[in-house]
């Protein structure tokens, strides 16, 4: 999964580099395992089209994500610092949505209001004051007023009802955001400690070490972890993990300067033999693991010239979350 990100000039000249502006960046399929859910949210909200089967082009879009530098890391940051920023608002969009919850509110009483104000005028009366919710019933027909009387019992019961009913709506919407949220964190939580006690059972004493003083990284409990749910797959020499296309992969023609290309993954549907093959001996080893094939596609924009792989992507569930690893879409006896 390829995705563009901008580098400005400045950036560029603070680390003595000339490379700056849109660069295309692999999003890894363990690197989008290793964030946690909501960082995913703000990713997927950053860049739409990205949720691991959309079909995606680098150069086709836009990215709103500036990074210092082209590398995940600094993506991360990007996305830890969105993060932050939402929680500084999350207290004004509560605040917000109670602020709407109450002119919804407001608007019924003031409809109450104008349509009493109707009524007044159309049985020959006159409201002195059109804003005042309280139209004194002296200032209709004598022979209206009993009627008038009986017809705004009639409205204010209904307008307390659908009052209480948009009030209700509001409690309900926030009820199930805070299960929401709270199912979240008891996810987050448990994978965490799943992921934890997987380290002190397998981990080398340097691990254990840093783990313990909190100095173990994300990243290498993330690696831990994907090593031990694949480890049916074998070893690299039999299945060897997918590498990415890069521009310099594609075949391009000799007066081809620029050798800037898109990238795009999309799921096969149909396979051959040999894809048929891997897929079977993936399945031996992995029964319970969900086995798709992927084709990769290159292309240059200046040239034309193109190139295709295929890989196996092995879809694994492990305590709440499903983690995958992709493969190259061949076999080594």
């Amino acid at each position: 999964m390829y995705v563009k990100v901008n580098v400005s000039a400045a950036d560029a000249i603070r680390r003595n580099s000339t490379t700056h502006g849109p660069q295309d960046l692999e999003l890894t399929q363990e690197w989008l395992e290793s964030l946690t859910e909501q960082e995913r949210a703000v990713l997927a909200d950053e860049l739409p089209g990205v949720d691991g089967r959309a079909r995606y082009f680098a150069g086709g879009h836009g990215s709103s994500l500036y990074v210092p530098t082209a590398d995940l890391e600094a993506v991360r940051a990007v996305i830890q610092a969105t993060l932050a920023k939402r929680a500084e608002q999350k207290v004004d969009a509560a605040a917000y949505r109670q602020k709407q919850t109450e002119r919804a509110v407001t608007g019924l009483r003031e409809r109450r209001v104008r349509k009493g104000q109707q009524y007044v005028q159309a049985v020959g009366g006159y409201v002195n004051n059109l804003v005042n919710p309280d139209m004194d019933v002296a200032y209709l027909p004598e022979e209206c007023a009993a009627e008038y009387a009986a017809w705004t019992a009639e409205l204010e019961a209904q307008n307390q009802a659908t009052i209480q009913a948009v009030i209700d709506q509001h409690a309900e919407r926030e009820r199930k955001r805070a299960e929401e949220e709270a199912a979240k964190k008891e996810s987050e939580r448990l994978y965490a400690e799943a992921c934890e006690a997987l380290v002190r059972e397998i981990g080398t004493e340097s691990q254990l070490g840093r783990l313990e003083l909190g100095r173990l990284p994300a990243a290498e409990i993330n690696t831990i972890v994907h090593d031990h749910v694949f480890a049916a797959m074998g070893d690299q020499a039999r299945w060897p993990r997918y590498d990415r296309l890069q521009a310099q992969d594609i075949d391009h023609d000799e007066d081809c300067c620029d050798h800037r290309s898109v990238f795009e993954a999309e799921y096969c549907d149909e396979w051959t033999a040999a894809d048929y093959a891997a897929v079977s001996r993936a399945e031996k080893l992995m029964p319970d693991a969900q086995i798709a094939v992927r084709v990769h596609k290159g292309q240059c924009e200046e040239c034309d010239a193109q190139i295709e792989r295929k890989s196996l992507q092995v879809t694994q569930a492990w305590h709440g979350r499903n983690l995958t690893r992709e493969y190259a879409c061949r076999v080594s006896e």
